[in-house]
């Protein structure tokens, strides 16, 4: 799986074909979240069938409880 976050496209046509995601709830410890929320949105977009996952995004959610969620989003695509 191919992360990409500036795509140019000369001379191959790529199709979006869903937003995925993976997230990881954090509790008191932080570390690896990101690498866990990325391994999770790869398997998501290859379960759809996708060649590369571009425009990829992390983000941080809190609630006023100890949880809080870690997420890694981005548009899979298939190369033609």
């Amino acid at each position: 799986m191919i992360l990409i976050n500036n795509l140019k496209s000369e001379g191959s046509r790529i199709l979006p074909i869903n937003t995925v995601k993976g997230s990881v709830n954090v509790g008191e410890q932080s570390k690896g979240t990101s690498q866990m929320a990325t391994i999770e949105m790869i398997a998501h977009a290859t379960s759809i069938g996708a060649d590369a996952i571009v425009d990829v995004k992390y983000a941080s959610t809190s609630a006023m409880s100890k949880s809080s969620k870690f997420i890694a989003y981005g548009t899979a695509v298939k190369f033609v």
